[in-house]
Order: C-alpha cells, then structure tokens, then sequence
C-alpha cells in the first residue's frame, strides 16, 4: 500500500467527520435563528413585536422542504433510470426521504426542543449532500454526466 492509498483512507475518515461538524453548525445556526425570530415577533428581549415574521418563517420552511422534495423527485429519472442497475443510487435516494421524514416529525413532537425551521434546514441540506453524491457517480446511472464522465450540472 503506498502513501496515495493512506492518505486516501485518512481523507475519507476526516471527510465524514468534516460532514457531521457541518451538520452540528447547521443545525445549532437554525436553532439560534429560529429562537431569535421567535423573539423578535413576540417582542422579547430588545425587540417590538413583529407577528408578520411568522410569514417569513413560514416560507422559508415551505420553500427548504418543498424544493427538498421537488429535488428528490428529480433525483429518480436523473441518477436512477429504470433500464439501468442503478441500486445504490436509489437506496441513497429512499435511505434520504426515509431520514428526513424521520428528522422532520421528531422534531416537531413535544418531548423535545426541536423546531421546524431547523428540521427544513437539515432537509435541505440532507438533500443537497445526496445531489453532490449522485453527481460525482461516473456510472450509466448518472444521465446529467456529460461524455468525458464529468458534471452536467453544478451548484
């Protein structure tokens, strides 16, 4: 095994342990944004109180989740067609719809300190990782590649 090949395994290591600290970031940013509008529209602290935020809040988690779910339903025909074998990129697609489903209603329940805007957060960005994974497979499973195997698009 020769250097390339260690410092391949290290990087792998350190780039999940890179994706779970951006998750925690993300998450705890979501969660102080979503107690600091909430302060702001009912007035707490140093701020008037602004009920028309709800509107903003309200379309933000609409847009995060719904653009989520557009997406995902775009992942399908794009990085699983049905005349290829393209299992991993369909449980990878199923295995996120399956998380952030999950995500989304144990956030939503009382026993714990969870918020929607975060959990639509996390959504989103749960689906962003999967488009960059399902982008970079060289397989016939990715129809967005162009003919040297590169991205057909990019964000």
């Amino acid at each position: 095994m020769d250097s390339m090949d260690t410092f391949a395994d290290v990087a792998r290591i350190f780039s999940g342990l890179f994706l779970v600290i951006q998750v925690f970031v993300l998450i705890l940013w979501a969660y102080e944004t979503n107690e600091d509008i909430r302060n702001r529209i009912d007035g707490e602290g140093d701020y008037e109180a602004d009920p028309n935020l709800k509107i903003c809040m309200v379309f933000w988690m609409f847009a995060f989740i719904v653009g989520s779910w557009v997406l995902i339903g775009f992942f399908f025909p794009w990085y699983a067609p049905g005349d290829e074998d393209c299992g991993l990129n369909v449980f990878l697609i199923v295995l996120t719809i399956i998380w952030t489903l999950v995500n989304t209603v144990l956030s939503i329940m009382d026993f714990n300190e969870g918020n929607l805007f975060c959990a639509s957060v996390v959504q989103f960005y749960a689906t962003y990782v999967l488009y960059t994974a399902l982008a970079s497979d060289k397989t016939e499973c990715n129809t967005k590649a162009d003919e040297e195997g590169q991205k057909g698009t990019s964000a």
